[in-house]
């Protein structure tokens, strides 16, 4: 336990314990500094035009973890006033913008201002990222023709299995309009409650998948009408990949005669394939034994080899380490 982390802490660390039957261990562990460049904030101001889509933004600075953006209005006159104010016509996307379908009289004051904060572990309190004022509005005298605008589409893009994705669709223009999802030429839509749905709070403009799951891999459509203007289609792909996976939970402890031959299961998936590689008491395990279709054999089985066999398995996106103790009696 680090009760007073420094940044000299950062590090790898792995947990070796000694027993009578040879050396234990854990996986390696990776301890980072959470951290944020704050930036400095200059207020800015906006006339945006009735009716008109509108964006404000809000640049993530250099971080980790990557923090979670949190738009607020906060009052001119008490500041320690603040609301959030998210709705059908506002949507937040994920690089921290924040998206008007279009502007109404409600959104424009010069008495509070959009301030966007970022939410990390580096800082016991919110991290102001930027602040906007849209002190005053231009009328539109141009004809409404109901012309929907993409403001932010996600384009192909891949997604971890297990993870929640979110795929975004977001148009402006007045009247409003509102997606309807497909995969692969099939509604997607949902119901609310459903792991894969666009019922949640951006009415439609946010697929979620709560649990991305290997078939959730295929080309998603958004088509967004409002009556009025021409409807607008986006199209992106979806690849799902996948950090190891024991397909079979592993074995504590095996116990076998000398001269036996000892089977130590560790059969992982992954996308792309792990590399799996094994330890003997913490150490890289020799040419005793050889590794085929899951399964770690040691012919003809020594007292000598007792002790503790490492798997582990990692490709780009994780990595897992189960141990296993073998006693040979």
């Amino acid at each position: 336990m680090f009760f007073n982390p420094q940044p000299s802490d950062a590090g790898k660390y792995q947990c070796l314990v000694e027993t009578p039957s040879g050396t234990a261990s854990t996986r390696i562990i990776s301890l980072k500094r959470a951290f944020i460049n704050a930036p400095k904030v200059e207020t800015k101001e906006h006339t945006p035009t009735e009716g008109k889509p509108y964006k404000l933004e809000c640049p993530i600075p250099e971080s980790y973890p990557k923090p979670k953006i949190v738009w607020k209005t906060q009052l001119k006159s008490d500041p320690s006033i603040v609301e959030e104010f998210l709705s059908r016509r506002i949507t937040l996307s994920p690089d921290g913008t924040l998206w008007f379908s279009n502007i109404t009289e409600s959104d424009v004051s010069p008495s509070f201002k959009y301030v966007c904060f970022a939410q990390t572990p580096a800082s016991s309190e919110d991290v102001v990222l930027a602040e906007h004022f849209l002190k005053s509005m231009v009328q539109d005298k141009t004809p409404q023709n109901g012309e929907l605008v993409p403001q932010y589409v996600s384009n192909d893009m891949m997604a971890k299995a297990g993870d929640v994705t979110m795929i975004y669709c977001i148009y402006g223009g007045t009247p409003l309009g509102f997606p309807s999802w497909y995969k692969d030429g099939k509604d997607a839509d949902g119901k609310p409650g459903d792991r894969v749905t666009a019922y949640n709070r951006t009415s439609g403009k946010r697929l979620l998948i709560k649990e991305t799951l290997l078939e959730d891999a295929g080309e998603y459509a958004c088509i967004v009408d409002n009556g009025v203007g021409k409807k607008q289609t986006h199209k992106m792909r979806l690849t799902v990949v996948s950090a190891p996976k024991l397909s079979k939970k592993a074995e504590k402890v095996v116990t076998v005669k000398e001269g036996q031959d000892v089977s130590i299961p560790c059969q992982v998936t992954g996308l792309p394939e792990p590399k799996v590689s094994f330890t003997y008491n913490a150490k890289p395990l020799g040419d005793r034994a050889t590794y085929k279709d899951g399964v770690l054999t040691i012919k003809n089985a020594k007292k000598a080899d007792t002790g503790y066999y490492g798997c582990k398995a990692e490709n780009e996106h994780g990595d897992l380490y189960a141990e296993t103790l073998v006693h040979v009696a």
